[in-house]
């Protein structure tokens, strides 16, 4: 429960941060929308394929299976954060619109102004 804590702040706030550095004001709403969505339709996925990969048997096939799964989920998604590091450039190569190209504070800038 503690890793899923410190976890939420991330998925909830990244959405805003990346659409308004990668889309334009028109349709950063509707790219907030969608990446939110897909947290929630991965969040619901995992209800889905976790009882469909581990299945039924005795208690040590379920809990064989259970760190198989794991396991292969955290080798998912370590790839998948080394490749984001390694391709997904900080900015597009061309700004989206004028906002984008705003210099913006630091929260604590932002609040001793």
């Amino acid at each position: 429960m503690i890793l899923n804590g410190i976890a939420a702040p991330f998925c909830s706030l990244m959405p805003p941060a990346v659409s308004a550095v990668w889309f334009p004001t028109t349709e950063r709403a509707t790219a907030t929308a969608v990446m939110v969505t897909f947290v929630y339709f991965g969040i619901s996925a995992g209800f889905i394929a976790g009882p469909l990969a581990i299945g039924s048997g005795t208690d040590s096939e379920i809990i064989s299976r259970l760190q198989t799964l794991f396991l292969g989920e955290a080798a998912t998604v370590a790839v998948l954060l080394v490749l984001v590091a390694c391709f997904f450039p900080k900015q597009p190569p061309h700004p989206p619109s004028r906002s984008s190209l705003e210099q913006r504070h630091t929260f604590f800038e932002g609040m001793r102004a």
